[in-house]
């Protein structure tokens, strides 16, 4: 059974609520557009095959438009986060929250009516369905920010890291202890691909490719995660499960995981001989198991 608290807490690391989640929700909210914009009564609504047609396929493209939000939102945390640049973030979220997802709505009411040799045009679509969907992802970019707001202030969340200088004047004990209590915060390691630093903001990826901001800093990172990853270079920590391949780099070596990271992946002149010797290791490891 799912616990509500439990859900909406930021332990839970759940960014934004997911399309799943909602689709109740939004299926109550296309039931009532449609039952408000047809201005009959709901026992004519409810008998018309026309009006469960309609229904399915209204909830499929809010569905479809609350994960495309929280995709591209969730995207936009990792790169460009509001407190950093919100002109930018600000002109981003509507271009990917608003106006692609306007565009897309269009494009598929347009098929779905030429499915039934309709002309678009002809319809109240764009004078009473148009703007409804406009103001909807409105309010859905709108609660977006809110949430985001929310838990960056959310008394549960870590607090945030202290500067450099105050960092390394803590003892050891101390940071690992700050760095253990960051972890009940955060996915488990073996969900963890790579750690890195950008643009002066900690961030990590999934083994899915899912993009998150740390709660913390990189030395922070380092405590937490275990044997399990390594720093290939400065600020960059990879997890042994999320390698493909380490091709040859010149007289170095790149990385290859199975996403793309705005960082570089090639292994330090510093670190090449360590990760070789953690590669090796691990390898000799999976072939004694």
């Amino acid at each position: 059974m799912l616990n509500l608290k439990k859900y909406f807490s930021a332990a839970c690391h759940q960014p934004y609520p997911s399309a799943c989640f909602l689709s109740p929700v939004l299926l109550f909210l296309v039931h009532f557009l449609i039952t408000f914009e047809e201005k009959k009564e709901l026992s004519v609504i409810m008998t018309n095959f026309g009006y469960y047609r309609a229904l399915l396929f209204s909830w499929m493209v809010a569905v479809g438009l609350v994960w495309w939000v929280r995709k591209k939102s969730i995207q936009l945390d990792a790169s460009l986060a509001w407190r950093e640049a919100f002109a930018q973030r600000l002109k981003n979220q509507l271009l990917y929250g608003i106006f692609y997802p306007l565009v897309l709505a269009m494009a598929i009411a347009t098929l779905y009516f030429l499915y039934f040799r309709i002309n678009i045009l002809h319809t109240v679509y764009f004078r009473r369905y148009f703007p409804l969907i406009s103001l909807f992802l409105v309010l859905l970019n709108t609660l977006v920010f809110a949430w985001n707001q929310h838990f960056r202030k959310d008394p549960t969340m870590p607090t945030p890291p202290a500067p450099i200088k105050d960092v390394a004047r803590q003892p050891l004990h101390a940071k690992k202890v700050s760095a253990k209590l960051q972890t009940a915060n955060h996915l488990m390691d073996s969900q963890i691909a790579c750690v890195y630093m950008y643009k002066g903001v900690c961030h990590y990826v999934t083994l899915s490719g899912e993009f998150f901001l740390w709660p913390g800093n990189f030395e922070d990172a380092e405590h937490t995660l275990g044997a399990d990853f390594f720093t290939i270079r400065r600020s960059v920590m990879v997890s042994r499960l999320a390698i493909k391949e380490a091709q040859p780099e010149e007289k170095l070596m790149r990385v290859v995981l199975g996403f793309e990271v705005p960082v570089s992946l090639v292994v330090s002149y510093r670190n090449l001989v360590g990760f070789k010797n953690w590669l090796n290791a691990e390898e000799e490891e999976a072939s004694v198991g």
